[in-house]
């Protein structure tokens, strides 16, 4: 009772508190606060305030957020008191003259309502890498991963026929550094950086028509509109990580856009002979390319333009500070400029431990990179001294920690046969306990399945295809390795290979380190009980995509794959030359033919013999109608009958064959435990697997006081919470 009651006082104490603080809110609503914050000062010279009345959309147990606005547009637009005092200094222009025309304006609306401003966001871990903190592209992805809206770009459509994509631009829209954003711009991304032979001299499938090969035709309409124009249907261009707006340099990686008014100077098209290379002695280039690959990337380069919410500050070994781009083009539904934060800061630290640990003390507001499923215990024992709560954002792809099986690799023909053949893929199937692996590394969080997406998806092929396969049945394992010959053993009782050698068939699994080296270790036993001899190198995984290894496991190998289109580089069909199950044939169609290997049928170095009409790899032909099928689905919108039919044979095929030999799924291992300071808001609670989330300009402190200033911070308003055990 004594405790009942302490209870009770604390939080008629706490709803007593939140009243105050609302109530100080609806007065301060159009009107100038007593202070409000610039990064962590205190200040009293405040702009006025927007009436903070509007509220998110209510959420049921497990939804996805949507930051889709569709209500009314603002009358009025506020800014940063940051931005306002740099307008009162008159380093900037004001608001209105940043923003793009107010019909053009893009409103997003944040997950928990209105935020406010102030504060600098803290990220730990072992690089300083940022990107999906800060995107830029045309269209953007929602909370699911799967639905998209136009982004910093206006709209886009595609023709009845699915030729031809038609773009727009947002009128009055700026660069970060103020410079109009024109059709200009686009022109020179186009003609002048993405297909410019000298510079791309190789192109990313996603610009190529997927039957004839050629490049995607790329024409300007008027000032505001631009188009892509394929030889063929082809609607999966805005349904992947496509049309980018950061690191544009490397293979394949176009962008949509770049600033024209600061790059020309990088390219010879446009510059002087003299001043191009006075830039490039600069920076030790022996050609301008290599000028262009070191002046590009927005996160080493702070005099870079961008379209992104937040600019390069400072750019060391050991952290990169951002601070707010002040001509950004996004608002929340009251007119305030967004990001609500002022800065963001990545600190690189020596470890994982030391992350995880800076973390649960506190000093990370939220993020997923440095956090594993297995130590989420501790992370709960943790989170009330840290003032953190604890998400879970899976992948829905539904393959998180497989072992993969490399077709096209053949050093050792006798491994090379075996890892080729299905039944043989199969029999370890069987061999291996799920559920021992789901409840000792991934705290029985893990679905058991095959390679099938979440329910949800339209290609999801069936609960027939979901449980193909899986069941542990040692008995059945064993019995199909003596059938393919397998019955020799040594002392140990570990099949021998059929080659003579008198040697046990060992199998090498790569892994990295993570949750994969503690999965393979079951695994490895699993397998000794039938006979296969296993052993675990920890090198990393890097070697199977470059068809140097021929086996191993991946956390989160389902990345991106709810979709078999969402990304050119799928791991579902063999189109790319880091597709990790047949690189070598994956080279062979990025490449269209000029590395890789061939379809030249079946050939005696590769066992068991491959179909005529497919590569010599591929020994059931079914690699290739993968390639055919995804191919063909290019042609389709994604929900028209003949694309969803495809995408489940899609997934149907590649659980058949097993390719890869599937454990759990849905466990938001790598990159979907995510920790969040309590105090920081507008994190959903759901999302799908990811660094930081893909909204990160409606983040907010609660209040505007951030952590990083302000030491012993403590949310006054929430308590911790756990996706497994709820408040704390």
């Amino acid at each position: 009772q004594a405790k009942a009651a302490v209870q009770a006082a604390q939080k008629a104490g706490e709803e007593a508190a939140m009243a105050r603080d609302e109530a100080a809110a609806a007065s301060m609503a159009g009107s100038v606060p007593a202070g409000c914050f610039v990064v962590g000062d205190r200040v009293t010279d405040c702009p006025v305030r927007s009436p903070h009345v509007w509220t998110a959309p209510p959420l049921r147990v497990g939804e996805f957020p949507s930051y889709i606005y569709n209500g009314p547009l603002p009358t009025q637009f506020y800014e940063s008191p940051m931005s306002y005092q740099l307008v009162k200094q008159g380093k900037l222009p004001q608001l209105e003259e940043r923003l793009p025309v107010s019909e053009d304006v893009l409103i997003i609306q944040p997950p928990e309502g209105i935020g406010e401003y102030g504060g600098a966001y803290r990220m730990t871990d072992r690089s300083t890498w940022v990107g999906e903190w800060a995107l830029a592209q045309f269209a953007k992805r929602d909370a699911t991963g799967v639905v998209f809206q136009p982004y910093a770009g206006k709209s886009f459509e595609v023709s009845d026929d699915g030729t031809t994509w038609t773009m727009k631009l947002r009128r009055g829209m700026k660069w970060s550094d103020g410079t109009p954003f024109t059709i200009e711009d686009i022109r020179f991304t186009w003609e002048d950086w993405n297909q410019y032979e000298e510079f791309t001299p190789t192109t990313l499938q996603t610009y190529r028509d997927q039957v004839t090969g050629n490049l995607v035709r790329f024409n300007v309409v008027d000032d505001e509109t631009w188009q892509l124009i394929y030889d063929t249907p082809n609607y999966t261009l805005f349904e992947g990580k496509l049309m980018r707006g950061h690191r544009c340099t490397g293979k394949g990686n176009y962008c949509w856009s770049i600033a024209s008014h600061h790059f020309k100077q990088f390219h010879p098209k446009y510059a002087k002979a003299d001043d191009l290379k006075k830039l490039m002695d600069e920076v030790n280039a022996e050609h301008w390319t290599q000028l262009w690959g070191r002046r590009e990337n927005w996160m080493n380069n702070s005099d870079v333009p961008t379209h992104k919410p937040w600019t390069l500050e400072e750019s060391t070994g050991q952290h990169r500070l951002l601070t707010r781009n002040n001509f950004f083009y996004v608002v929340d539904p009251e007119g305030n400029q967004l990001p609500y934060m002022d800065k963001a800061i990545k600190l690189r630290v020596e470890s994982r431990d030391v992350a995880v640990f800076r973390a649960m003390a506190g000093e990370n507001d939220g993020q997923t990179a440095p956090f594993q499923t297995r130590e989420v215990p501790l992370y709960i024992t943790n989170m009330e001294k840290g003032d953190y709560s604890i998400y879970q954002w899976p992948s829905a792809g539904g393959n998180d920690a497989p072992v993969i099986f490399n077709q096209t690799w053949n050093e050792d023909p006798e491994i090379g046969k075996w890892v080729r053949t299905r039944d043989f893929r199969i029999a370890l199937s069987h061999a291996t306990n799920r559920v021992d692996i789901n409840d000792t590394v991934f705290l029985q969080l893990g679905a058991i399945q095959n390679w099938v997406p979440h329910p949800s998806s339209p290609f999801h092929p069936g609960e027939d295809v979901a449980k193909l396969n899986v069941e542990y049945d040692p008995a059945k394992a064993n019995q199909m390795l003596d059938a393919l010959g397998l019955i020799s053993k040594d002392a140990d009782g570990f099949r021998l290979r059929t080659d003579g050698s008198g040697q046990p068939l060992e199998l090498v699994l790569l892994a990295n380190p993570d949750e994969s080296v503690d999965a393979l270790e079951l695994i490895k036993d699993h397998w000794a009980q039938v006979g296969i001899k296993a052993a675990i190198n920890p090198a990393g995984t890097g070697d199977i995509r470059q068809n140097k290894s021929y086996m191993g496991m991946v956390i989160d190998f389902s990345a991106y794959s709810i979709n078999p289109w969402a990304s050119a580089g799928t791991r579902l069909a063999p189109t790319h030359g880091t597709m990790s199950v047949a690189p070598l044939i994956g080279q062979y169609y990025e490449t269209q033919g000029q590395e890789g290997m061939a379809p030249t049928g079946p050939d005696p170095a590769y066992m068991p013999l491959a179909p005529d009409g497919t590569y010599p790899a591929d020994a059931s032909g079914n690699l290739k109608n993968l390639q055919d099928m995804w191919r063909e689905g290019v042609k389709y919108n994604t929900v028209h009958p003949r694309r969803v039919e495809l995408g489940k044979n899609i997934f149907r095929t590649n659980a058949e064959e097993m390719y890869v030999s599937p454990t759990v799924a849905f466990t938001g291992s790598r990159r979907g435990i995510f920790l969040n300071r309590n105090n920081a808001k507008n994190q959903p609670r759901n999302h799908i697997r990811d660094h930081f989330g893909f909204y990160s300009e409606a983040y907010y402190f609660e209040d505007g006081m951030d952590n990083l200033h302000h030491p012993g911070n403590r949310s006054k308003r929430y308590k911790s919470w756990s996706f497994l055990g709820g408040e704390y």
